[in-house]
């Protein structure tokens, strides 16, 4: 979706992860926990919250991407980074955090969620 012609073009938020986990065939239960990070505050998943007046909510203009670990480590990460610049662009959003930025909000939330060393995961990124 664009902007309409008399508004602003869309600025990303500072960023909205969250931190899924997935069990490989005879792994045991752990103590990890279902997170997201909202503008930088880590919460439970279930208790994550946005503003009505959230410019993505109101509009429905965003982007989304995947990103996947094995063994702890984020996979195809460049690949990833470069697609949801160009969703961005698509859509003439600016993305407000660096990809660094955005790695240190993905670190620590997949921290804050408890995730067992060599736990394969999914992040979210919108």
């Amino acid at each position: 979706m664009r902007p309409a012609r008399d508004m602003e073009p869309a600025a990303a938020p500072p960023g909205e992860w969250s931190v899924e986990g997935f069990k490989g065939i005879g792994m045991a239960e752990s103590t990890m926990r279902r997170m997201a990070n909202v503008n930088g505050e880590i919460t439970l998943l279930e208790e994550a919250r946005i503003s009505i007046l959230d410019r993505g909510f109101l509009y429905g203009d965003s982007v989304y991407e995947v990103f996947r670990t094995y063994d702890g480590v984020p996979l195809f990460c460049d690949e990833h980074f470069e697609r949801m610049d160009n969703s961005a662009r698509l859509i003439h959003m600016k993305i407000s955090q660096s990809r660094e930025e955005m790695l240190d909000e993905m670190r620590r939330t997949a921290a804050a969620a408890n995730i067992p060393k060599g736990t394969d995961i999914y992040i979210a990124g919108m």
